[in-house]
């Protein structure tokens, strides 16, 4: 039997699939480090805020990552306790007892073939195979859309694809419908899609920053690693921005 004790410090359950996950770290890192926040009198001002408004928020956090497996032994053999830890998993592939707030969503999302068949009945949108991802950090103010990622070679990615305007509308709107339609609540999302010609099409949704967005940490800031913080902690986030020195492409449908 487990016995949960208090601690003054919260903490912060990453759960992945693999030990050397790179996700995890990157997730532990964004919640460690102090993030910059304009001051809350500032928020409802339309001007830019300027940096004596900001100021550092150093949330003292007990974060830990861990695969699936190690997880689900310790809930069996009762070493572990979930009750008052923040669960962030970073994989699709959870047990139906785990129980966090974002459950349905991550079933939804996981369920590819029954997501691309609401899609398609729900939002009349053609499905299928995509190598493109939209990141989309939906906060609780409303979403804001980051530059697309693509896939250059196995296990890399490439921040930013510069999209023309008749392909980013039309992701746009899909986008959010496609949040609306599973009920989304803050977090970072990765919309995977594709082109069928000149057609987009939707491929899958993550609801967290899945392997491509890697790519942000060199590019964007804030990345979307500190986004998806953010959005779970209810921190603001104000913009999003892209490093001019980026390596980028143009993306070309084939």
């Amino acid at each position: 039997m487990s016995h949960c004790l208090a601690s003054g410090m919260p903490k912060v359950l990453i759960v992945v699939d693999e030990e050397s996950d790179l996700l995890g770290e990157a997730l532990k890192q964004a919640i460690l480090t102090p993030s910059v926040t304009p001051h809350p009198q500032d928020l409802g001002d339309t001007k830019e805020p300027s940096s004596q408004s900001e100021v550092a928020i150093q949330a003292h956090y007990e974060v830990e990552v861990k695969t699936i497996a190690r997880l689900q032994q310790m809930l069996t053999d009762g070493t572990s306790c979930l009750e008052d830890i923040l669960l962030c998993p970073l994989m699709l592939r959870l047990p139906d007892s785990l129980e966090f707030p974002q459950k349905s969503v991550y079933h939804d999302c996981r369920d590819v073939l029954g997501l691309r068949q609401r899609v398609e009945k729900d939002l009349h949108v053609s499905t299928g195979i995509g190598k493109f991802w939209l990141p989309i950090v939906l906060t609780s103010k409303g979403a804001l859309y980051a530059e697309a990622i693509t896939a250059i070679e196995p296990r890399r990615y490439l921040q930013p694809l510069h999209l023309p305007d008749r392909y980013r509308q039309p992701l746009y709107e899909l986008g959010q419908r496609l949040l609306k339609l599973i009920s989304a609540s803050p977090s970072t999302y990765l919309m995977q899609f594709g082109f069928n010609g000149e057609t987009v099409v939707f491929d899958r949704l993550f609801p967290f920053p899945a392997a491509p967005a890697i790519a942000s940490l060199k590019s964007q800031s804030p990345n979307l690693f500190v986004c998806h913080w953010h959005c779970l902690s209810n921190t603001p986030i104000l913009d999003l921005t892209i490093a001019q020195t980026s390596e980028y492409q143009i993306c070309q449908p084939s």
